[in-house]
């Protein structure tokens, strides 16, 4: 009888094995790219996060300014039957401590604060609202309007949201806002919001609460 054939295992040539081991190569690349690129996601993901919570943070403080200014003016009002400048609301001793800066402006984390009195009437009847030393204020109308205003101010993380506040406690907000080149944006509303009923100033819209919160 002839011999029974041996059977050996069949090696896989060198060219097979270089190729197995390049797969493997480039799937540990793959791997290790795709943990870098997640890895990368989630620091992302908490830097955005925590800049929220900062800027949501100036946003919550700045109106909170506004509230206690808005107060500050009624006090002052009670008083003196008219509205004033911060340096009236200060001699008063109605403004609380630590919302002047040295120069007397109004300040908050991140925000710069305005007071507006009116100054005139417009054409149509609109009240016309100035920050201080911008305009002589109406006498008559000062008796009756106020508003206050905070703005986004600082290089750095800022709030998205201006506040408006005026003598009938409605309150404003107008979004997407920034400090931008070393200016203030939006700019100051030029008429009395809640007087005139209008919302939009020029290319900037200012929101009552109650509707921005169902938008």
């Amino acid at each position: 009888m002839p011999p029974a054939p041996v059977h050996r295992p069949l090696r896989p040539s060198w060219g097979y094995a270089a190729a197995v081991d390049g797969k493997r190569e480039h799937l540990w690349i793959g791997i290790l790219a795709a943990g870098a690129a997640l890895a990368a996601f989630l620091l992302l993901l908490r830097d955005n996060q925590r800049d929220a919570e900062v800027r949501i943070a100036f946003e919550q403080a700045a109106l909170e300014r506004v509230h206690e200014v808005a107060a500050a003016q009624q006090a002052f009002h009670q008083k003196h039957g008219r509205y004033g400048w911060p340096e009236d609301l200060r001699r008063a001793g109605v403004l609380a401590d630590g919302l002047l800066d040295e120069d007397g402006s109004l300040v908050s984390p991140r925000y710069r604060i305005d007071i507006l009195l009116p100054y005139g009437l417009s054409p149509r009847e609109f009240v016309q609202m100035a920050p201080h030393r911008a305009a002589k204020t109406n006498p008559r109308l000062e008796q009756r309007h106020f508003a206050v205003v905070a703005r986004p101010w600082g290089a750095e993380r800022t709030g998205h949201r201006a506040y408006y506040l005026d003598e009938t406690g409605q309150v404003y907000i107008s979004e997407g806002v920034s400090y931008l080149d070393g200016g203030l944006e939006p700019p100051l509303p030029e008429l009395h919001l809640s007087q005139s009923g209008l919302q939009e100033l020029g290319s900037r819209r200012w929101w009552p609460v109650e509707e921005a919160g169902k938008r």
